[in-house]
């Protein structure tokens, strides 16, 4: 939603994020669920179970599927829910005016799909803190590395703004001394 135009191709408008995990990643997939399309609730979800709940049925090589209206669908890799961060408009209130900065909502559907609340995060290129303030209010503890003293200084301030973080704080954000 912030624009990738382009004058002479397609302009990228999406970004990708690396997750690494030690050991075997986990994934609660089933908690990553977005609402269907109003389109696609009037199309295709005719159907009323004995308890009241809006279906349908889809049958692929044989077998039927049972989708509930009420449960969504499974996200796929572009999420619309989590709008960019419009600039870093400094009408929008979670801004810190790092260039890069991603918007709470989505680190925070990020971890929560990843992690359990024992498990800790890292993010090395820690920038605005969005990572680390996700981490610390889903009561994660978290690591934050970055080499640019603006990145330090942003995430420390953004960090020390936030009780949970204080019980949940591993490490400091550092720098490599010159």
């Amino acid at each position: 939603g912030n624009g990738g135009k382009s004058r002479n191709k397609v302009g990228l408008t999406h970004q990708t994020i690396l997750i690494y995990s030690k050991g075997k990643m986990k994934f609660f997939g089933d908690n990553a669920r977005e609402e269907f399309a109003e389109g696609s609730l009037k199309t295709h979800f005719k159907n009323v179970d004995d308890e009241g709940r809006r279906y349908r049925d889809r049958t692929v090589n044989g077998k039927t599927y049972r989708y509930y209206a009420d449960e969504g669908k499974r996200l796929g890799s572009v999420w619309t829910d989590c709008p960019a961060m419009a600039a870093n408009s400094p009408i929008c209130g979670e801004t810190t005016g790092y260039p890069t900065q991603k918007p709470l909502s989505l680190l925070t559907r990020i971890i929560e799909l990843t992690t359990e609340p024992e498990d800790s995060v890292l993010d090395p290129f820690c920038g605005s803190g969005s990572t680390l303030e996700a981490a610390a209010k889903l009561g994660r503890r978290w690591v934050g590395i970055d080499q640019s003293e603006v990145a330090f200084q942003i995430s420390t301030n953004r960090m020390s703004k936030i009780q949970e973080a204080a019980e949940t704080f591993d490490f400091m954000l550092g720098l490599e001394s010159e």
